[in-house]
């Protein structure tokens, strides 16, 4: 289930979260964001248009799409650029040793690893 972020939802649904926040910034007509889709669709929380919601891609400093930001309590944890295999995201996303302790990373990468292992 997506998200769809606008200014008018993303304190709410971003700032307010209840658990770790994954945003895929991309652009309608992003080749490369399309190809990342597939790849990333089970586990969005949230999603926005860099063209229909400018004042959040200027809010992350969003300079490229597809622009993964993986945030916690409100705060940017981790980000990652570019078209990327399920494999890497897991990967980068599990988030270092010290991460894990303070955010729940372990968590997080389990369920990463849990969608990837249904699509």
């Amino acid at each position: 289930n997506i998200t769809v972020l606008t200014e008018e939802n993303y304190a709410a649904e971003v700032e307010r979260a209840d658990r770790p926040v994954l945003i895929d910034f991309y652009a309608a007509w992003c080749g490369p964001c399309k190809a990342l889709a597939p790849t990333v669709e089970a586990v969005k929380f949230c999603k926005t248009d860099v063209d229909a919601e400018p004042l959040i891609a200027q809010r992350f400093r969003i300079m490229s799409v597809p622009t993964l930001v993986f945030l916690n309590g409100g705060r940017v944890e981790t980000q990652l650029s570019g078209v990327r295999s399920a494999e890497e995201i897991v990967r980068h996303f599990g988030l270092n040793a010290e991460d894990n302790h303070r955010s729940g990373g372990q968590h997080v990468k389990k369920v990463l690893l849990d969608f990837f292992d249904m699509l």
